[in-house]
């Protein structure tokens, strides 16, 4: 098991420094050693891969990316800047950020539906306006408006977030199947 995960550790450090500007970063924090020279790692990376075969390696370093909300997180811990990570991605990087994102543009447009109806409902309660003809048909009118309204952004935000995740599940479970090809392993019931 250990082992396992140290194979998976090793391998993953191999894939952060694939670049050569990745190399002379890698090396100007301390995180390669300053003899090293960019052909040496390249061999030495292709010795790891070349002598570490996939199904030596523990499952959880199989996919090996991080995502950017975690790469955000450990930013956040490591350099005290809790406000910001370490980048802001403009579309979201996944479902509860989606989902919050636009449920909360649905709230702010629900506030003002409330603020309005409210005073549409007081309106209606006075007597000059309660009498009123025109007055009574516009509230009818923005009434049946904010209900429509309400439920068509709901269903369009939930209609939205179902096809983006059935995409994506649909997208990751073939590239799963191919990646488990490639790395020549396969899940418990898969067969080889």
């Amino acid at each position: 098991m250990i082992a396992a995960c140290a194979r998976g550790f090793l391998l993953s450090y191999c894939a952060l420094v694939s670049y050569e500007s990745d190399f002379k970063l890698a090396k100007d924090i301390g995180l390669l050693p300053c003899g090293i020279e960019w052909k040496q790692w390249k061999t030495w990376v292709a010795q790891v891969i070349h002598n570490c075969p996939y199904r030596s390696v523990d499952q959880r370093f199989w996919y090996g990316e991080l995502r950017l909300s975690r790469l955000n997180m450990i930013y956040r811990c490591q350099s005290g800047f809790f406000l910001r990570g370490y980048t802001h991605v403009g579309a979201p990087s996944d479902y509860s950020e989606f989902l919050s994102e636009n449920f909360s543009s649905l709230v702010v447009g629900l506030g003002f539906f409330v603020v309005v109806l409210t005073a549409m409902q007081v309106g209606l309660a006075t007597q000059p306006l309660g009498q009123n003809a025109p007055f009574q048909t516009a509230c009818w009118g923005f009434t049946v408006f904010s209900i429509v309204t309400s439920l068509a952004a709901f269903i369009t935000i939930f209609t939205t977030f179902l096809a983006v995740f059935t995409i994506n599940w649909m997208h990751a479970r073939r590239y799963e199947r191919k990646r488990m090809v490639v790395m020549n392993v396969y899940r418990h019931g898969d067969q080889a």
